[in-house]
């Protein structure tokens, strides 16, 4: 019998072990942890330039406001480089005091050629590991085992209740990150909205392979990765504020206070200054 494959392995994710940890793997992780640095104070630089808007959470951007998109562009990468630098540094320092491997904490989610793709196979893959172990496979078991009951009678319809679950998990884990980040004011579910949304975006790209054969039987040149890719991109993006709004105000709080202008800010988002 074949032995399960974790996320890594799932995702062809290249780990470091030992004998894996040379000079040029060092090399490797110091010239990315020095991109990292570069393009995280960039984005802290531009908020204290131009301070991040109160984002109004809707469904999507309008494409032809730039600005906007700029904005939420910026905010991806600084967190992507933050979350990096301190999972990176963290990782290696429990490899090296440990023996064990170096798991990435991401696989190139930029360059995701689908929903399912991003989320399954590119994004946060240690946190992907849990929600496959702890959400996403009891739920299946469980609702498979309510087969006669509910009258679940393929496997596909109990996997789309254990995906929703694990977005549902997600999303509720979102929901309290915001209200700790934001001393217990409540973010009105934005974080829910966008994790169920991109549930339903993963759910929906299954059932439309099942009945197209796309990405299985056909569609899978660079010409169709590519259009993916831009689709793929463009939806997350333009999404973002539903993820990003909640924490937009802590940005202004905690990062953007190095001159009296900011501070006025900040105090009038807050809705903090006196009148």
């Amino acid at each position: 019998m074949a032995a399960k494959q974790n996320a890594w392995e799932k995702a062809r994710v290249r780990t470091a072990s030992i004998e894996d940890r040379n000079s040029l793997f060092y090399i490797q992780f110091l010239a990315q942890q020095v991109v990292h640095i570069f393009v995280f104070n960039v984005g802290l630089a531009y908020y204290e330039a131009r301070p991040f808007p109160a984002l109004q959470p809707r469904f999507l951007i309008p494409f032809q406001d730039t600005e906007l998109m700029m904005e939420c562009l910026i905010f991806v990468l600084v967190a992507m480089s933050l979350m990096q630098l301190y999972y990176d540094t963290a990782m290696l320092a429990t490899a090296v005091l440990t023996g064990c491997k170096f798991y990435p904490l991401h696989n190139a989610p930029y360059f995701a050629t689908s929903f399912r793709d991003f989320w399954s196979h590119r994004w946060n893959l240690p946190i992907k590991s849990c929600l496959h172990q702890f959400v996403f496979a009891p739920v299946l078991r469980y609702s498979k085992s309510l087969k006669g009951e509910l009258k679940l009678r393929t496997h596909r319809i109990s996997a789309v209740i254990a995906t929703m679950a694990v977005f549902t998990f997600s999303g509720l884990m979102h929901e309290f990150n915001a209200v700790t980040a934001l001393l217990g004011v409540w973010p009105r579910g934005d974080n829910m909205r966008f994790f169920l949304l991109n549930g339903l975006l993963c759910v929906g790209q299954e059932m439309f392979q099942t009945w197209t054969g796309y990405g299985r039987k056909w569609g899978r040149s660079g010409m169709w990765r590519c259009l993916g890719w831009m689709l793929t991109a463009s939806v997350l993006l333009s999404m973002s504020p539903f993820f990003i709004a909640p924490y937009t105000k802590v940005i202004q709080y905690k990062f953007v206070f190095r001159s009296d202008a900011a501070i006025s800010f900040i105090l009038t988002k807050l809705n903090l200054k006196n009148s």
